[in-house]
């Protein structure tokens, strides 16, 4: 099962990532906000991290995903945003475990992140 951190502040978009993402094989956890996305990152042992880009946050989107790649430098992050993907762009470095997703693109990511998920657990039992 994989550890999935889903850090959004608008109930209705966490609840369609969780009806893409089924229980049986993903652990979704749900930070309202980025305190809570924090705690929780100090108690489970992540597998994906998935962040809406604004949040309603004491801390900017920017230095909040700096935070995460500090905290979880192995760990693929998905950003999604009802902003243009450019907007995001120009607010953050993207590098190759960081993706960027528009909110109208949910099912995509979810997609996504069952492939990229697959690949590590490929990657774990090859070891």
């Amino acid at each position: 099962m994989f550890n999935i951190l889903h850090l959004e502040d608008e109930k209705e978009f966490h609840n369609l990532v969780k009806d893409f993402l089924p229980e049986d094989s993903y652990q979704l956890y749900h930070a309202p906000d980025t305190i809570e996305a924090l705690k929780l990152i100090n108690f489970v042992d992540f597998d994906f991290v998935i962040s809406d880009f604004y949040l309603n946050s004491n801390i900017t989107s920017s230095n909040f995903i700096k935070k995460l790649k500090s905290a979880l430098p192995e760990v693929p992050i998905a950003i999604h945003s009802s902003a243009s993907l450019v907007e995001i762009s120009r607010n953050i470095l993207l590098n190759s475990n960081i993706s960027v997703w528009e909110k109208t693109e949910m099912r995509k990511m979810c997609l996504f992140i069952k492939y990229e998920l697959s690949q590590r657990q490929t990657k774990k039992v090859a070891v």
